[in-house]
């Protein structure tokens, strides 16, 4: 069955968990299809790992005894529904799952049922969206993973469908996977996405890390000891290891916590390669001691915490608006940006055009490069151009992977065009670490201030006003 048909069946779910009075919502139902999904997708994994020791001769002990398995309690042999299906699901599946221990994946399983719940209340339509569930062939497709095409595109389809409350943890996968490719992770590294949401970042890594696998020792490593998260909301948490697990990675290290409480100051975990985009414009209040510079503001937080978990000779792609750049009214941005600049190799920055995130948010956006490899000489700026007759990205018109092309030519040799350019360091420490460095090539429409730029100029013309208005009112007295 092709991915799209696939989609489109999935999506009828959707629809039917909307009639379902605990499922009204987006967050409802998005959290109600996963855990379906998962269970689903998992006994699918589960006999392919089953197979495969018969065929070797040896025995693979489940992870999810008989009873529970999705086959055994969706199937006709015991068709259950209404009524009976919700207590089977409340009072027996969901305590098993909850209690699953004796292996690092059966943990990760209990920790992923720890944190959802049986949202739907009406156990008829229940048994709808379990027989759609049922009926679809994940593997029957000839890319083995296509499940995570399916899995992360039905999500994107439900926030394409104005479905704000998700749009705090997506980055368009196209952005994602341009960041791993410039970063290029190698088999031995390890990668870390402190602001994990459904690990978006990480399953582009292990896709792009896989066809390095030479023998039994590198797939160990790949599947137990290379990527890392973080993740302090619950949905994304559960998504976010669902997502891993569903793309092939038995045990990924996926924990919920505040990574913001981590103390900077006696942190021990280091990573090769840090691929992240923090959220935008969040606050906090009383962690601020954790950090050498203190700031409420989480954007530049996430950036100390970016630079302090980075190995010597590590990489870190990261996402930010275009106010980290530009901001130097606050010490904790410009010591923070100091210390980059300083202690980092700050040798790329891609500017987004507008849209680049649509529908979920219209800031302006860019991707910083650098490496914990000595101190910046020059960053090598290049902005992406918009496709002739548009004015940004839209929903209907998104940001594309062919768009990236150039910025991927540009990239070892930093050759200078019309969209690229380089500034040095100096020329930034001299404008009091301020990043936001417009295209000198561009004939810019309007000047685009700072906002404290702007507000200062607002002021002296009104002042100008006021004072001519003045002495007019003199002239005609």
């Amino acid at each position: 069955m092709a991915n799209d048909s696939i989609s489109n069946k999935l999506w009828s779910t959707c629809n039917k968990m909307r009639q379902d009075p605990g499922t009204t919502g987006a967050l409802q139902y998005v959290e109600q299809f996963s855990w379906l999904l998962f269970l689903k997708v998992y006994e699918e994994i589960e006999n392919e790992y089953e197979a495969k020791a018969t065929f070797e001769g040896k025995t693979y002990n489940r992870n999810i005894d008989n009873e529970y398995r999705w086959s055994v309690w969706t199937g006709k042999d015991s068709y259950i529904t209404g009524p009976d299906l919700l207590e089977f699901v409340q009072t027996k599946l969901f305590p098993y799952l909850r209690a699953l221990s004796g292996n690092r994946t059966k943990e990760i399983i209990a920790e992923i049922f720890n944190n959802t719940q049986n949202r739907m209340e009406d156990g008829y339509l229940l048994r709808e969206v379990v027989d759609v569930l049922a009926s679809v062939d994940f593997f029957g497709d000839e890319d083995s993973f296509a499940v995570s095409s399916i899995y992360e595109g039905l999500f994107a389809r439900m926030k394409s469908s104005d479905i704000k409350p998700l749009a705090e943890f997506h980055t368009p996968r196209v952005i994602a996977r341009f960041m791993t490719e410039m970063v290029a992770p190698k088999i031995g590294q390890t990668i870390y996405d402190p602001c994990n949401g459904p690990s978006g970042f990480l399953t582009e890594a292990y896709h792009f890390m896989r066809p390095q696998e030479k023998n039994t020792k590198d797939k160990e490593f790949l599947q137990k000891e290379s990527f890392y998260g973080k993740e302090l909301k619950s949905l994304p948490f559960i998504l976010g290891t669902m997502n891993m697990m569903l793309n092939g990675i038995a045990t990924p290290n996926i924990r919920k916590m505040n990574t913001l409480s981590i103390n900077l100051f006696n942190l021990t975990e280091k990573y090769d390669i840090i691929l992240t985009n923090p959220p935008f414009s969040g606050t906090v209040r009383g962690i601020e001691s954790n950090f050498p510079y203190p700031s409420a503001q989480t954007e530049i937080l996430f950036l100390q915490h970016c630079l302090r978990s980075l190995k010597d000779g590590g990489k870190c792609a990261i996402i930010f608006p275009e106010g980290v750049l530009f901001k130097t009214d606050d010490q904790s941005y410009v010591n923070t940006k100091k210390e980059l600049l300083q202690q980092f190799n700050l040798h790329h920055i891609v500017r987004l055009p507008n849209g680049s995130f649509a529908p979920y948010t219209g800031i302006p956006t860019n991707i910083l490069f650098f490496d914990k490899t000595g101190p910046t000489k020059e960053i090598f700026y290049y902005e992406m151009p918009l496709p002739e007759g548009l004015k940004n990205f839209s929903k209907s018109k998104p940001i594309k992977s062919e768009y990236f092309e150039e910025a991927k030519k540009l990239w070892e040799k930093k050759e200078l065009t019309e969209q690229s350019w380089i500034v040095p360091v100096e020329e930034i420490i001299k404008n009091n670490y301020n990043l936001d460095v417009k295209n000198p090539n561009k004939k810019a429409e309007f000047e685009h201030l700072p906002p404290e730029e702007l507000i200062a100029k607002i002021e002296k013309s009104e002042k100008t006003i006021a004072t001519l208005l003045s002495e007019i009112k003199d002239l005609i007295k």
